[in-house]
């Protein structure tokens, strides 16, 4: 797999779109990211009851839509007709991934894509299904170069990375034990990986060997952002995107 080419030391991912801003995994949230300046956005997928991949970070859509039910219950047209939040007077769809990648395409910005059909809550067929669909829109957008794929599903991670001659980027996370279905060492298959924790020694383990280290969303003051870039973490993953590129730039890493 081919190394992310940075524009700057740090790279700023919007976590769900700009979820401070606008409601998450929204094509609102995805572009307001976007026009702050955010390198990178991130995203959950889930495949419908009638195989369509969709935009959501739950399983379930009752905690972001006015709806109940669990994903891989319903079908597309179901999760349409439900509302994922307002944005300046506006109800927002539930996007569908074509939908996120005809909205990114255009810009000079990379992807963070999180498989959340995983092996041992959803069954293998299910999850493979998920996974291949995923990956057969990403091509036919030609967006791999762009795209890290991500997933606490360490058993789907695995199989991404089999996947075209391996040459996708996959995104773990340190310590493994935070993974689940660990089948093989993820050392072996891992572009990056994203701590939970300010580690010297877990850091290390992974400069060691290859791995990039990123740090996720609950990084959030400039403190914890310097001692995040101390330990060599090249991108970290915000809620916020404009607050997060403001403490990058007083630290000089933008």
């Amino acid at each position: 797999m081919t190394k992310f080419n940075y524009k700057h030391p740090v790279t700023i991912a919007g976590h769900r779109g700009d979820p401070k801003a606008v409601p998450e995994n929204t094509l609102a949230s995805f572009k307001s990211s976007i026009e702050k300046g955010a390198d990178m956005v991130e995203l959950d997928v889930h495949m419908t009851m009638d195989g369509e991949i969709i935009v959501m970070h739950d399983a379930t859509v009752d905690r972001t839509t006015n709806g109940t039910g669990r994903i891989s219950d319903m079908t597309l047209a179901e999760l349409k007709a439900l509302s994922a939040g307002t944005y300046e007077g506006k109800s927002l769809e539930v996007p569908t991934f074509r939908e996120f990648c005809e909205l990114v395409k255009p810009y000079d910005v990379l992807i963070n894509v999180e498989f959340k059909d995983y092996f041992d809550t959803h069954g293998e067929e299910f999850s493979h299904e998920s996974m291949v669909r995923t990956v057969d829109i990403i091509e036919e957008f030609d967006l791999s170069d762009r795209v890290v794929m991500n997933s606490f599903d360490a058993h789907v991670l695995k199989k991404l990375a089999e996947m075209n001659g391996g040459k996708y980027r996959t995104h773990g996370f340190y310590p493994y034990s935070i993974m689940r279905n660990v089948e093989s060492d993820p050392t072996e298959y891992l572009y990056c990986a994203c701590m939970f924790d300010y580690s010297a020694e877990n850091a290390q383990f992974l400069k060691d060997h290859g791995i990039e280290v990123w740090l996720g969303a609950g990084v959030v003051t400039k403190e914890q952002f310097e001692t995040g870039i101390g330990l060599g973490a090249v991108l970290f993953t915000t809620n916020d995107t404009a607050e997060a590129l403001r403490i990058c730039g007083e630290l000089g890493v933008r």
